[in-house]
């Protein structure tokens, strides 16, 4: 399997710089790219997937690549302890956070020449936006949204990486693109930006659309589509399974 990803790959590096060669007289995009997927598929034997990113840029800069989505909302509770007994105290609610956000970058690649343009742009762990729909200070702030990135990095869904981008002389890159199993569907993004000490020099988004499907897909469906009749399906399936249980039970002690 990985001999035939290394080969694809290597097919389509040689297919991109010849259309580059093609097109050099015309005007070219500072950066450009392409996924070996636009989808991911879930199902019950999904134990996580790896997407390819691979593009080539004409402009020099330095190059990031953002994989992020969907925006959910996560309230981080504290626990305090009181009288021996563990509590729950304080919490901070937050919206709008990306539930999986892994930012690829080449080694030493955050200049501070360009930290405004990384915050603009939410380029880099500290400046993923994690906006509170509490009134809290600041500094309660930075400790409820600290603790909500360690659990995601514990989880595997935040994660930094610079020996995923791979440059294959001037022009062509490559990277790896992470999916774990805990991953829920939804609309992701992977966008490319070509930065420098002036701005932006490009940037491309590319959309991957990650879905269930089999029975799950059809079982997840039916809960959102139809709520009341998948409520009482369910109870119905249960009590059904009460009654023959019972009626085994029953039969046994007879015996």
């Amino acid at each position: 399997m990985t001999l035939w990803c290394n080969k694809k790959l290597r097919q389509l590096c040689v297919a991109l710089c010849l259309c580059l060669g093609f097109t050099s007289g015309a005007h070219s995009s500072p950066v450009i790219a392409d996924l070996s997927a636009y989808h991911v598929d879930i199902d019950s034997s999904f134990r996580g997937t790896r997407l390819f990113l691979f593009g080539a840029r004409n402009d020099p800069g330095r190059l990031y690549i953002v994989l992020r989505g969907p925006n959910q909302t996560y309230t981080v509770r504290k626990k305090e302890r009181m009288l021996g007994i563990w509590l729950v105290g304080q919490q901070v609610t937050f919206e709008n956070v990306p539930q999986l956000y892994t930012v690829i970058g080449a080694k030493n690649n955050f200049d501070p020449a360009i930290q405004p343009y990384l915050a603009a742009l939410n380029i880099g762990f500290d400046h993923i936006p994690m906006l509170t729909k509490n009134t809290v200070d600041e500094k309660t702030r930075l400790e409820f949204s600290q603790a909500l990135a360690d659990i995601k990095r514990k989880q595997k869904l935040y994660a930094e990486q610079s020996e995923s981008l791979r440059t294959l002389g001037q022009t062509l890159f490559k990277a790896n693109l992470d999916f774990p199993d805990s991953i829920s569907r939804g609309a992701y993004t992977a966008d490319v930006y070509l930065l420098d000490e002036q701005g932006v020099v490009g940037m491309q988004s590319l959309p991957i659309d990650v879905k269930q499907k089999g029975l799950e897909a059809f079982i997840s469906n039916a809960a959102q589509q139809f709520p009341m009749l998948y409520g009482l399906c369910a109870v119905g399936v249960a009590l059904l399974l009460g009654w023959g249980a019972n009626t085994l039970l029953r039969r046994l002690n007879l015996n």
